[in-house]
């Protein structure tokens, strides 16, 4: 039991790491500016393409490659904010167990 547990403290303390890692490697005001980037970038390309005769843009923005990897971005980042909110509910149910099997707190405070 011993070696099982001393693992358990272990593994609680890599997911916290591994949290802090993720909170600092990510900036999510870049992920918005480069977002922000690619659209204007493809509203650019529909404006400039435009029918001499009706004035209608003969390239619409949701054509565009700029326009799709935008979206892309878009739900790969909603994806990653699912699996974060994911391993945050496993480290608390983690917490949780600790404190059911009456274990010391004290990676929390860490």
């Amino acid at each position: 039991m011993g070696a099982l547990l001393d693992w358990y403290n272990d593994w609680l303390k890599q997911q916290k790491k591994f949290v802090k890692m993720m909170e600092t490697a990510f900036d999510p005001l870049a992920y918005r500016e480069i977002v922000e980037i690619l659209r204007d970038q493809a509203k650019d390309c529909e404006n400039s393409e435009r029918d001499p005769k009706t004035g209608e843009s003969t390239w619409l923005k949701e054509t565009t490659v700029e326009w799709q990897a935008a979206d892309l971005l878009e739900e790969y980042k909603a994806e990653i904010d699912k699996y974060e909110e994911m391993i945050n509910d496993l480290i608390e149910l983690s917490y949780a167990q600790r404190m059911v099997l009456g274990l010391d707190d004290n990676l929390k405070k860490e």
